[in-house]
């Protein structure tokens, strides 16, 4: 039985750390800033020294977020949100076993292949149709401004737009309507949700997120699987980025 141990959640938490303090040293449009090279002289033997106190022997370790980050900085950019989420769940979990986790949050019931199609899909229309109805509502009160979404989107790189169709909607689902939905229920996983959207300059996109955070929600607890979450989940990302991409 695996067993998820705080030691190693904590290295985890360790590496992204290393790797954020990284990335805010490096130009994601081109390399390393040639004006702060100081940044870098003191993240390597910071790290390094980290790497000795918490993992010893594997102290080595610790320098590869580091590389990492400074070489593909948009690859390490895309999954960062992603295992920070998934690094917090695990730590929830810590001292658990990796079969309770799966089993609490419904990773472990397999829907099968009839009702992962035809559940995704109902919950899906029923997604759009819901945020359709919203954006109808905002429009009345004259707040209509997805530009904002467009222009963020527009401005996603490659590894953003891949991460954002496979693995985001993973770490996503497994922390807002896995882990906190058991701890704090609907309304606080859907508000924290929609907080996560905030970047978007879109009060519209924050609607829609609290909306799809609900509907996700409720998927979760009547089909008593996140399965079926994560492929709507991957469905309108994939959909809407596809589409705004088309018509931008």
């Amino acid at each position: 039985m695996w067993i998820l141990r705080k030691e190693v959640i904590a290295s985890l938490f360790f590496y992204l750390l290393l790797a954020f303090v990284t990335l805010r040293a490096v130009d994601t449009e081109q390399a390393v800033h040639a004006q702060n090279p100081l940044i870098f002289a003191l993240i390597i033997p910071a790290a390094v020294l980290m790497g000795v106190i918490m993992q010893r022997n594997q102290w080595y370790l610790a320098l590869v977020p580091v590389v990492l980050a400074a070489l593909l900085p948009d690859v390490i950019e895309a999954l960062f949100i992603p295992f920070l989420l998934i690094a917090i769940s695990l730590y929830v979990y810590s001292g658990r076993s990796a079969k309770e986790l799966a089993a609490d949050t419904g990773l472990r019931e397999n829907p099968g292949a009839r009702k992962a199609v035809f559940g995704s899909l109902l919950w899906f229309l029923i997604l759009m149709a819901s945020i359709a109805l919203s954006a109808l509502i905002l429009m009345a009160f004259g707040i209509n401004d997805r530009a904002a979404v467009l222009e963020k989107v527009q401005s996603f790189s490659i590894p953003l737009i891949i991460t954002g169709v496979t693995i985001a909607p993973v770490a996503e689902e497994l922390f807002f309507r896995g882990v906190l939905l058991n701890k704090a229920g609907i309304i606080p996983s859907s508000l924290l949700f929609a907080v996560a959207h905030v970047s978007y300059g879109s009060i519209g996109e924050i609607v829609s997120a609290f909306i799809a955070g609900v509907v996700l929600c409720k998927a979760r607890q009547s089909e008593k699987t996140l399965v079926i979450p994560i492929i709507v989940h991957i469905m309108i990302n994939a959909i809407s980025m596809s589409v705004m991409f088309y018509y931008g």
